[in-house]
């Protein structure tokens, strides 16, 4: 559904933002397209947010700020990886099923 495929961009807005801000800087410095993709991704999340929420903060604002958190996050997730020599915080979970954990049997 459209509503489905807008959550997938969220998620993988918040992911480029999060855990490959590194490599979205530097894609973005080299391709002008990769950054208006990569900037249109990275801007969704925060907006999304803002609009759900309705924070005291202006939009951009908001934004500045959520982008900034999400990369100061991944900044720190990469130092610890790197620091203990394991990327397995890196390697997404994946699940199949409901994601509230319903199919587990009890």
């Amino acid at each position: 559904s459209a509503l489905g495929a807008g959550w997938t961009l969220v998620g993988m807005g918040r992911a480029l933002s999060m855990v490959a801000g590194p490599a979205v800087v530097a894609g973005a410095l080299r391709r002008r397209r990769w950054a208006v993709t990569a900037g249109l991704l990275v801007a969704l999340p925060p907006v999304v947010d803002w609009w759900r929420r309705r924070p005291p903060l202006d939009p951009v604002r908001w934004s500045v700020a959520s982008i900034a958190d999400d990369m100061a996050h991944g900044a720190g997730v990469w130092l610890g990886c790197l620091a203990e020599g394991s990327f397995g915080p890196l390697v997404p979970k994946l699940r199949l099923g409901p994601a509230d954990g319903t199919d587990r049997p009890g």
